[in-house]
């Protein structure tokens, strides 16, 4: 009984032995070509400014990528990623639009000895939206302490105001603008300047906005 299991056993390694065998005499020898399809390829925005000059901004949260079918000998077909292609959406050929917007794009470069398949339309969505500006009051942040016997008469902040410029959906979120940072053992009038940065209602900071002032001046008397 146990000689059987032997020799089943055996069968099957030299089953396994020339199964692998074939398939490395297929891929490497005879290298069929296979038809592959490459997901998630990451395309480049070019020319961007035009988004800005037609008064939208893009709408945060979005990924741009296209899936490419790919045909190819095996065993360039097998090394292929996503890195390897260039793929770019020129953002000045097109009229656009608050919303979405459908952005055709350029294959600039693949591997060699690759064909690329797709046939028809290749795209991306953008959605844009209106650039607002709005102003709001700067804040102070600041912690002062103070020597001891000293006390504060008034702060006093220059310029009071900031106006912030970007897409709507991120002004709507700042809930304030404010200057942070540190004065230790003050013991005379101060005056520093700080960097002005805005949050929304809980605290964090809200960034990619453009501002007419950086920094705001603190004067402590």
């Amino acid at each position: 009984m146990d000689k059987i299991k032997k020799q089943n056993l055996m069968v099957k390694i030299i089953c396994v032995l020339l199964s692998f065998g074939l398939w490395l005499y297929v891929t490497n020898v005879e290298n069929p070509a296979r038809s592959y399809e490459v997901k998630d390829i990451p395309v480049e925005l070019v020319n961007t400014d035009a988004i800005e000059n037609a008064k939208f901004a893009i709408v945060d949260g979005q990924k741009f990528t296209v899936d490419l079918k790919v045909e190819g000998p095996s065993t360039e077909v097998s090394k292929v990623t996503p890195e390897d292609f260039k793929v770019v959406a020129d953002m000045s050929k097109y009229a656009l639009k608050a919303g979405e917007n459908t952005i055709p794009v350029q294959i600039m470069s693949y591997p060699p000895n690759i064909t690329i398949k797709n046939t028809g339309f290749l795209g991306i969505k953008i959605d844009l939206e209106e650039i607002v500006t709005k102003e709001f009051p700067i804040t102070s942040n600041v912690k002062v302490s103070y020597k001891e016997g000293v006390y504060e008469l008034d702060k006093k902040i220059t310029p009071t105001t900031v106006k912030a410029t970007g897409g709507k959906s991120k002004i709507d979120k700042i809930d304030r603008a404010v200057i942070s940072g540190e004065e230790k053992d003050v013991s005379k009038n101060t005056e520093n300047n700080y960097k002005v940065i805005f949050l929304d209602s809980d605290g964090n900071e809200v960034t990619g906005i453009q501002s007419d002032v950086s920094t705001a001046k603190l004067s402590i008397n």
